[in-house]
């Protein structure tokens, strides 16, 4: 097997791990369906997306002493496998807050993982990707993990129109099966980097490059955090808005993630700005829009629709800024400029959604147009980064 066909379906089987055990759809079903508090679900995407950035500076420096990209790859897999069986076994066998309980911390182990399999794995693509053709490989491997997802979810929410426990524990089942078979592939895939060639020799790497970078990174970061507030404009029923939302979200990413990689893989710059019009167009349709027609916030297909061209300007945005972060250095360099990058951007995400949070208990529309702002001044920001090619 060709080392990109292997790394390709690595790919393909973490980022169908990822959906199927996502923390904005499957979750909170969980979460649900044991019983524990609603208070609880509100934890569950600020522990996956802040414990998945946060700890990588930490890694990068511990990382100092271990060259084997491969090996501490193959051990955040592991824990990520441990950590869903954890999951969904004892949240599908316990109740009430003691189910409730083991799911977050279960979801911390998981994050925590993550956080190293993100930053190795950009190793991994770095030393056996060239660059010029990892965005492709990137947008392939999302295209057909979110084609799998989409046929997933169609058929779990066949009959019923919602997912059951019945049918979480097959999806349960195929995310972690999908942790084991990309463990089994990666074997071949030896990567030793040089940890002597870095940036500095105390210390972690910053310079101005990375600040430009994490400042823009950080704007762009709206993309994810205005999800919820597209979702909540809808002014009807969520549970008959939740299997349209996740088929959207999936297939924001099947028709979109390929066309996004082969334009980063001439220009990430592109890509992320691109990604972000995008972004802003939706965002400003939502916040305009049903001032005029407000039987707009009670239409279904209004707010999918948005939200499905939202999804399609975060996947520009997501994939632009993981191949820049991939081709702009090399070797130990690449690894401490990834994890410095996005711990701060933890950092950021997490003041960011308590701002906004605070701010929407107030007023939708203001969040909703300090959110566009934000992505503006990222748009407008882009332009002072240095390129990558």
């Amino acid at each position: 097997m060709k080392t990109e066909t292997r790394l390709g379906i690595i790919l393909v089987g973490n980022k169908l791990s990822d959906l199927l055990l996502s923390a904005k759809t499957t979750l909170p079903t969980l979460l649900s369906s044991a019983g524990a508090p609603p208070w609880m679900a509100q934890l569950l995407v600020p522990i996956r997306e802040s414990g998945a950035l946060l700890p990588q500076m930490a890694f990068a420096y511990v990382m100092r002493k271990y060259p084997h990209r491969d090996l501490a790859w193959q051990l955040s897999m592991f824990l990520q496998f441990v950590s869903g069986c954890l999951m969904i076994g004892l949240g599908l066998t316990l109740d009430g807050h003691a189910a409730g309980y083991v799911i977050l911390a279960s979801l911390v182990l998981m994050s925590l993982s993550r956080a190293l399999s993100s930053l190795t794995t950009k190793d991994i693509q770095g030393q056996h990707v060239d660059k010029g053709s990892r965005g492709r490989l990137l947008g392939s491997a999302s295209t057909v993990s979110s084609l799998i997802s989409i046929s997933i979810a169609v058929l779990a929410l066949i009959g019923s129109g919602r997912i059951g426990s019945d049918k979480l524990i097959v999806i349960a089942a195929i995310a972690l099966g999908s942790k084991l078979i990309c463990m089994w592939l990666m074997r071949p895939l030896k990567t030793e980097v040089d940890t002597q060639a870095r940036a500095v020799s105390k210390g972690l790497y910053f310079d101005s490059t990375l600040a430009k970078f994490v400042t823009v990174r950080s704007l762009f970061a709206h993309t994810a955090l205005l999800a919820p507030l597209f979702v909540l404009t809808y002014d009807g029923d969520m549970i008959n808005i939740l299997a349209y939302l996740i088929i959207a979200q999936g297939l924001a990413n099947f028709f979109s993630s390929y066309l996004w990689g082969s334009l980063s893989d001439k220009s990430a710059l592109a890509c992320m700005r691109a990604g972000s019009a995008v972004a802003i167009a939706a965002t400003f349709t939502l916040l305009v829009l049903p001032h005029y027609y407000p039987n707009l916030a009670s239409s279904i297909w209004f707010v999918v629709g948005l939200f499905f061209i939202l999804g399609i300007g975060h996947q520009g945005v997501r994939t632009g800024r993981k191949i820049y972060g991939v081709d702009i250095a090399d070797e130990q360099h690449r690894t401490e400029f990834i994890a410095t990058s996005n711990t701060v951007v933890g950092a950021c995400i997490m003041l960011l959604g308590g701002i906004y949070a605070a701010i929407n208990a107030y007023s939708r529309d203001l969040s909703l147009s300090l959110m566009l702002i934000g992505l503006t001044l990222g748009l407008l920001g882009s332009l002072f980064l240095k390129a990558e090619k």
